[in-house]
């Protein structure tokens, strides 16, 4: 089963670029999913990482959680004419355990991460709105990755506001809808980062790839000096 979720998703091998960069680079932190829906990225990312630990040569001495925030409801009706109020609130493409037109629920994602033996991911259930600012307000630790798959501009930014605590050097963030808007950095994630860099006094962010039909990928760089390297 995880053989045919990896070769029926075009962004794997991204994912798999992204996880060989924060655990070769000794990145230490947690990976995040914002935008859950059915959970399959968040297993991939999980997949992996398992892979990784097992077939590389440069292992790593800490441990990685997987985080994963969704309400579950779907999305509110956008200015993007593909989606509609409760949008992505049942599964609507194929899925090794949840039917296509079936509800999504948190219980069914774990069912789906227990069914391809992978340790069930840490999910905060709720709006963003609340489910976020609430949950990393408290939390400690920092992020090696940041998955964003909220697709509208609203959500993104709300996201982007929230995650200052949890970036460091080497952060990967992945934007899974970066070019909808038919690639128009007006709208969506897009507008939303662009803003948010702007204003990001702490951080740069490199241009990482592209990657899929949509994605993007960028590295936060710590401004004014490198720890790596000595500061050199």
């Amino acid at each position: 089963m995880k053989k045919q979720l990896i070769e029926s998703d075009i962004r794997y091998g991204a994912i798999q670029k992204a996880i060989r960069f924060v655990n070769y680079e000794l990145i230490e932190g947690d990976v995040f999913e914002f935008g859950l829906y059915t959970g399959r990225s968040l297993a991939l990312l999980q997949i992996a990482h398992e892979e990784y630990l097992k077939k590389s040569i440069h292992k790593i001495n800490f441990s990685r959680d997987f985080i994963g925030f969704d309400s579950f409801k779907g999305m509110f009706k956008t200015n993007h004419p593909r989606w509609e109020d409760g949008s992505f609130s049942t599964n609507h493409s194929w899925h090794p355990t949840i039917k296509i037109g079936e509800a999504v629920t948190k219980g069914k994602v774990i069912n789906f991460f227990k069914t391809l033996n992978l340790k069930p991911p840490i999910i905060i259930e709720g709006s963003f709105e609340k489910s976020v600012k609430e949950f990393l307000k408290k939390y400690s630790r920092k992020a090696a990755i940041i998955h964003i798959d909220c697709d509208t501009y609203e959500n993104t930014k709300l996201i982007l506001e929230n995650i200052r605590g949890i970036l460091q050097e080497g952060t990967v963030i992945m934007f899974d809808d970066w070019f909808n808007y038919k690639g128009n950095s007006k709208y969506g994630e897009a507008r939303a980062f662009n803003e948010f860099k702007s204003v990001c006094k702490e951080f740069s962010f490199i241009d990482y790839f592209n990657y899929g039909t949509f994605c993007k990928a960028f590295i936060s760089v710590i401004k004014n000096g490198l720890k790596a390297a000595g500061g050199l």
